[in-house]
């Protein structure tokens, strides 16, 4: 089976690029992760309104509490 490959960002498609430009702008790079997603626009579009929301909806010290929790630490 082959793999899918993971577009560079000038491959991205049209639709795409701004979304990726923005990610580029908040990390200072594309993970491969919203790189490979960008072959969806849609999907890249609806991960980006769920960041966007829950950034809104939850503040810093609970969103790096989960972060924290999610990787294995102990309250």
């Amino acid at each position: 089976m082959p793999r899918i490959a993971i577009p560079k960002g000038e491959d991205a498609r049209e639709e795409s690029r701004p979304i990726l430009d923005n990610v580029d702008k908040m990390l200072g790079f594309v993970p491969n992760l919203q790189r490979l997603t960008s072959i969806s626009p849609n999907a890249l579009c609806g991960w980006a309104t769920l960041m966007g929301t829950l950034a809104k909806t939850l503040d810093v010290k609970t969103r790096d509490g989960m972060r924290w929790r999610c990787r294995g630490g102990r309250v």
